[in-house]
């Protein structure tokens, strides 16, 4: 169950599970652009793949006027509306949060399961969080929970810059070997809550070395990977963190907030004081992370918009009216009533996004010109009359 770093491997993945992207990014001046692409050539060689897709109205090619004037229509003539994906940049979304309140829909990210589960658990038992820089540069023993080698981009060790003698002491992985006849991960994680707490050791050698460094630790940290709908084992990892604090002080690193979720919280919590699932009303926001899903929206709103500047191929559920706002490579462009592509912030547009660790916003930088409105342009004008 308790293994050194050395004794896994290292693999480059597609995602980068700390910069709130599924996808690694490159430095490019002074800001960011997607990978991969080991130069701009070949990323402009992967966004000329995806440069010449239009506007449509149930499948048919039209202009941007008629799109959206076909938006207009479905607004008018509808009462409810749901927004959901957010999978965009800072600034967008703060423009469509303003268009939901005044249009008092209801909104949620794409990675609702997450957020909600999360800060379930954090309501419940509380939490003090560290940055990836405070994990880089002072955290003294690693408990990896719920997480495996292959789960992070390479990248992220890397941006660790610790040597091989710093993985090996302070860095240990809770999988799923069994420990002390527990085998499923969640029962591990509270037996180890209680040997840490008792004076006692353990047959397992390993599982002694893990006590004894976390024990003697300055500065001990928990990476949490808040996984989709894995509600029992992130509120296992908080009790685990409220009552190993007796011992000694841990953090928590989190990991989750792909699709820029992160600044999704940061944005809702700005404008309505919660951090997901808003419903605006008459009598302002409230907070339904239990009633504001996709699967129950499509039986109780009539409009859905989705927004996804980053992912071609989101989970969509399709209500009786769909507005897709976002990636011109959409998968399923065809099937909605409207289709309207933008730009993408870190290849054609500049944009902002909330690294996954709160600690900090990465600057996205235009690379690449094109002929697609943004998001922001593309509400603005859904507003007018």
């Amino acid at each position: 169950m308790i293994q050194d770093l050395h004794m896994l491997k290292e693999k480059n993945k597609d995602s980068c599970v700390y910069c709130s992207m599924l996808t690694p990014f490159i430095k490019m001046g002074k800001g960011y652009s997607f990978a991969p692409m080991e130069n701009k050539d070949e990323g402009k060689k992967s966004f000329q793949s995806i440069s010449d897709s239009s506007p449509l109205v149930k499948g048919n090619k039209v202009s941007y006027k008629e799109a959206l004037r076909e938006v207009k229509k479905i607004i008018r003539l509808e009462e409810s509306m749901h927004i959901d994906g957010f999978s965009t940049d800072l600034q967008s979304m703060y423009k469509v949060i303003d268009f939901a309140e005044k249009y008092r829909a209801s909104i949620n990210h794409m990675c609702s399961d997450e957020l909600n589960i999360f800060f379930s658990a954090f309501q419940k038992y509380g939490g003090s969080f560290v940055s990836f820089n405070e994990l880089k540069k002072r955290a003294d023993f690693v408990l990896m929970v719920g997480a495996r080698q292959e789960d992070f981009s390479s990248y992220f060790f890397k941006d660790l810059n610790w040597n091989k003698q710093k993985k090996e002491k302070t860095i240990f992985f809770l999988n799923h070997r069994k420990i002390d006849k527990c085998s499923d991960i969640v029962d591990q994680i509270n037996y180890l809550k209680r040997f840490l707490l008792e004076d006692n050791t353990s047959k397992d050698l390993k599982l002694n070395n893990l006590k004894a460094k976390f024990i003697k630790s300055k500065f001990p940290v928990v990476l949490a990977n808040i996984k989709k709908k894995d509600y029992a084992l992130t509120h296992s990892i908080f009790d685990f963190v409220k009552f190993v604090n007796k011992k000694n002080r841990i953090k928590i690193f989190n990991i989750f907030g792909s699709h820029n979720s992160g600044g999704f919280v940061n944005a809702c919590v700005t404008k309505t004081g919660y951090p997901n699932a808003i419903n605006f009303t008459e009598i302002g926001p409230l907070y339904e992370p239990n009633l504001i899903s996709l699967e129950r929206q499509k039986n109780i709103k009539n409009i859905q918009i989705y927004i996804s500047n980053f992912d071609p191929n989101p989970n969509l559920l399709f209500f009786k009216n769909n507005i897709f706002i976002g990636h011109p490579n959409f998968v399923e462009k065809n099937k909605v009533d409207v289709f309207l592509p933008t730009t993408t912030p870190g290849f054609d547009a500049n944009g902002l996004i909330v690294r996954s660790d709160n600690g900090g916003i990465l600057k996205l930088e235009k690379n690449f010109d094109s002929n697609y409105p943004s998001p922001i342009e593309l509400i603005e004008e859904i507003q007018k009359n």
